[in-house]
């Protein structure tokens, strides 16, 4: 025995043995959710019966962790990885907790935490559940609890989703409001799904879409102007989702079910704006709006189907259109084929007898918009005001030398930009007051619809057009002539 003393200086100490003996511990305490957080004193019991333990247990406090809501359910927790991380590296052997599934519900995953801390000689200690986890049956009896709280939580996801299929089936929504809907409570504070003033914005999206034929590119920046800034891959979400029409469709639910919240559009409506989406072209990159290529996306290859897209031969100094197939090698110069719409379009005109129902039902139409644009006016005029708010307060700032003249010079370009957007709206929807005026240009347009195609933008020729054959046009290279998919009823061949 005496020559085995001379050894003692070889033996290793692990962790376990370095810290078995220690009486430093961490206190960790949680709740599940934000309301429970904000609203009781669980938090706060949970601390002190803690402290009331350790005290007890004669245990130096070296921190205190969670004090917020985490689910438990996984082990992924930011408060909770933090204590990890803190007793690993500090000399900490006991962590204290109120009961063992404030630590973790998540069953075997918990087991494999606590398993590996025991190598390293941290104990978790339950001041509800006071077992000795050094020992075997303490340990097995802190697993069985580990369990049975991984039991608990399916138990109560099993009858939570029961409760929300029924729920959804019965035609009421669960989960957050979609964009443009919140959630407000009834006169018998019943949890109900409302349309916000989001809400609002969105429905002329859908409008500009399926009357206006506009890209999501051109939608999102109209939104912007009047307030709600919205990415493209959201708005495409938005116009996809039937909720807006009533209907609602679920992960939970097999088959489509009327909602009982409002409608922001009707199926007509929501319908046509699909149709539009699902046409373009998933292999289509779109380009630049260019007034020069008006009929690109109109005009379709007779031989393939494919929607032309245009292009620019800096040599040739010219635009060119073309079917977007790769395969096909359908292609035509602009000037050939816009001359040979000018030819097809001076054969039209709209039935004159037409004309005065027309007019009555653009007086309709006129102070339907009249009324719809004077809200949208009050929209715009509120944010223009708020620009020039933000714009003024920007200017104190870099006066008084709380910002350098680079930043305020960059955020100074962007409200200057945002302003003249937002004018540039005003005054599109402020303009058109004259509804004389208005008549007597709609007959002349009326006489010429060339000359009115002539005289628009890539927007404004583009409405006419599909407004006169709203499923586009077949074009064949070969014959150099246009196919008639669908002709509006009020125009008729001369």
């Amino acid at each position: 025995m005496e020559t085995l003393k001379n050894f003692r200086p070889f033996v290793k100490k692990g962790d376990a043995q370095s810290k078995e003996s220690n009486n430093h511990a961490v206190i960790y305490t949680r709740v599940s959710t934000k309301e429970q957080a904000e609203n009781n004193l669980s938090l706060d019991t949970q601390k002190k019966y803690c402290q009331q333990f350790a005290e007890k247990q004669q245990l130096i406090i070296r921190g205190y962790f969670g004090g917020t809501y985490e689910s438990a359910q996984t082990d992924e927790r930011r408060e909770f990885k933090n204590m990890l991380a803190f007793v690993r590296k500090n000399n900490v052997s006991h962590i204290v907790v109120y009961s063992i599934d404030r630590f973790s519900r998540s069953g075997a995953g918990a087991i494999g935490i606590i398993a590996e801390l025991s190598k390293k000689g941290i104990l978790v200690r339950s001041v509800t559940q006071p077992t000795d986890p050094k020992t075997s049956m303490g340990s097995f009896y802190q697993n069985i609890q580990l369990v049975f709280s991984q039991y608990d939580n399916e138990q109560r996801r099993t009858k939570c989703i029961t409760g929300m299929k029924e729920r959804l089936s019965r035609g009421y929504w669960v989960g957050k409001a979609p964009l443009g809907y919140c959630h407000i409570h009834d006169a018998n504070n019943k949890p109900v799904v409302v349309i916000s003033e989001q809400g609002k914005l969105l429905q002329k999206s859908f409008l500009w879409k399926v009357h206006e034929r506009l890209t999501n590119t051109e939608i999102t920046k109209r939104l912007k102007a009047l307030g709600l800034s919205v990415s493209k891959q959201r708005l495409t979400e938005v116009f996809r989702n039937p909720f807006y029409c009533g209907i609602i469709t679920h992960g939970l639910l097999k088959e489509p079910v009327i909602g009982s919240h409002e409608s922001l559009v009707s199926q007509e409506l929501f319908l046509k704006a699909n149709q539009i989406v699902n046409k373009v072209p998933h292999d289509y990159k779109h380009q630049v709006v260019n007034d020069d290529l008006p009929l690109k996306r109109f005009v379709k290859c007779k031989q393939c189907g494919v929607p032309f897209t245009g292009y620019f031969v800096k040599n040739k100094r010219k635009h060119y259109y073309k079917c977007n197939n790769p395969h096909c090698k359908s292609n035509t110069s602009k000037d050939k084929l816009h001359e040979r719409f000018r030819e097809l379009l001076s054969g039209f005109k709209i039935d004159e007898k037409l004309i005065e129902p027309l007019k009555v039902q653009l007086k309709y139409v006129f102070e339907h918009f009249c009324k719809t644009d004077t809200s949208e006016y009050a929209v715009l005029r509120k944010r223009f005001c708020e620009i020039e708010q933000r714009i003024e307060k920007l200017k104190e700032r870099f006066a008084v030398g709380e910002l350098d003249k680079a930043l305020y010079e960059q955020f100074l370009r962007k409200f200057e930009e945002e302003k003249v957007s937002v004018e540039k709206n005003i005054n599109s929807v402020n303009g058109g007051d004259n509804f004389t005026g208005l008549v007597g240009f709609t007959e002349k347009a009326c006489e010429n619809l060339l000359e009115l195609w002539d005289a628009g933008n890539y927007e404004q020729k583009q409405r006419l057009q599909y407004l006169l054959f709203p499923e586009g046009l077949l074009y064949s290279k070969e014959s150099n002539s246009f196919d008639l998919l669908e002709i509006n009823n009020l125009i008729k061949h001369e």
